[in-house]
């Protein structure tokens, strides 16, 4: 997971409200299948940025973060990126290290599926209209791997038109067309339905052996969390510290879009504690002995959140139900995702661990790294 902030104080609920108005929202698509691990690391932080800079005009460091976010982007992030000027804030420092680190990240987001002709040339921002040609991209795709397997250089023509129909190399091409095209529908289906279905998922990046949730339900659900997290990874092929960012930038948006403010998932698992204020200072302690830094307060926002919440079920459920329906077992890792079995509520941080049901062969898939500032734990 991977997530920009550099909010301090508390900010109460109106001002969040007035905040989230700033934001505005265009059709947003992130085509994985399109880009390298670097550059959908990149495109998802574009977003975050953009979020921020909108919500806090009078900050100008996030204006001057997305502008380089989304100059990398577009310059051709695999070229390398040369930064001008002094970068003075901690923040803009810790994009350029992101920047420069995504920059040698080459390998396709998504398993061995690279939709594009060159890494040389710029990629789009979040929020830009971009007409992918997805279709002819798997024509490609399939020509590729038949040509290798068989030790020819035929045009997709060929493949196409030309070849024999009733030949293993023919059903070796369309296996890998379909392969390819099964993919594209997911892609669909997961950018379609992650917003509303990512506060299902909302306490996976907390860390869990933070005393105040430490054998608590919170805890328990947690481990469930990152299950989720992993099952959509397993679902996509993109790696789970990838898809923890897309979750992390789908919160922000969510929130956003509901009046809550650009809040983290973790700030958002915070207002259902029954003292937001007092487990986000303590967090924050925590987290800077555990070398993260600030996390703002979140005043009152509870309401809407839970609204959130209690609709994300119906969004994970139909995910879950059309992920497996492209790609038998996709949601396989993700115990009770989909279930209320996965919800966040109040009384999660009072009742003590093991009191929900469907818990008792939990998958731990490892823990992902927690923070509200800038937390950078995808060094692949």
């Amino acid at each position: 997971m991977t997530q920009i902030s550099e909010i301090h104080g508390n900010i109460n609920a109106n001002e969040w409200a007035d905040r989230s108005k700033m934001v505005q929202f265009n059709p947003s698509f992130v085509p994985y299948l399109s880009l390298t691990k670097g550059e959908m690391q990149i495109y998802l932080l574009t977003e975050q940025a953009r979020i921020f800079s909108a919500a806090y005009p009078e900050l100008s460091e996030y204006k001057k973060a997305k502008t380089m976010l989304e100059n990398a982007l577009n310059s051709g992030l695999s070229n390398g990126v040369n930064f001008v000027g002094a970068l003075h804030s901690n923040l803009l420092q810790q994009v350029a290290k992101e920047i420069n680190a995504a920059s040698k990240k080459t390998a396709p987001a998504s398993q061995s599926i690279l939709l594009r002709d060159s890494i040389k040339n710029g990629v789009k921002g979040i929020g830009e209209v971009v007409d992918y040609d997805f279709t002819g991209g798997c024509i490609q795709y399939a020509t590729r791997l038949a040509n290798a397997k068989y030790g020819t250089s035929r045009p997709w023509s060929w493949w196409e038109q030309t070849v024999s129909k009733a030949s293993p190399e023919y059903d070796y091409y369309k296996r890998a067309k379909l392969f390819c095209n099964t993919q594209i529908e997911i892609q669909d289906i997961v950018n379609n339905k992650i917003t509303d279905a990512s506060h299902h998922v909302v306490y996976y990046g907390l860390v869990e052996n933070f005393p105040l949730i430490k054998n608590s339900l919170v805890a328990t659900k947690h481990l469930l969390h990152i299950g989720g997290i992993q099952g959509l990874a397993n679902a996509t092929g993109v790696d789970r510290n990838l898809m923890g960012t897309w979750t992390e930038t789908s919160i922000l948006k969510k929130n956003t879009i509901i009046n809550a403010g650009p809040l983290t998932s973790v700030q958002t698992s915070f207002s259902l504690s029954p003292d937001s204020d007092r487990f986000n200072a303590d967090y924050l302690k925590f987290i800077k002995q555990r070398g993260g830094s600030s996390i703002t307060g979140i005043g009152e926002p509870i309401s809407v959140i839970i609204i959130a919440i209690a609709t994300a079920i119906t969004a994970a459920a139909a995910m879950a139900k059309e992920l497996n329906a492209r790609k038998v077992g996709a949601m396989a890792a993700a115990q009770n995702y989909g279930t209320v079995a996965l919800e966040a509520k109040p009384s999660d941080f009072n009742d003590p661990a093991g009191s929900t049901s469907g818990n008792s062969n939990l998958l731990t898939f490892g823990i992902l790294a927690a923070g509200a500032y800038f937390l950078l734990d995808d060094k692949k």
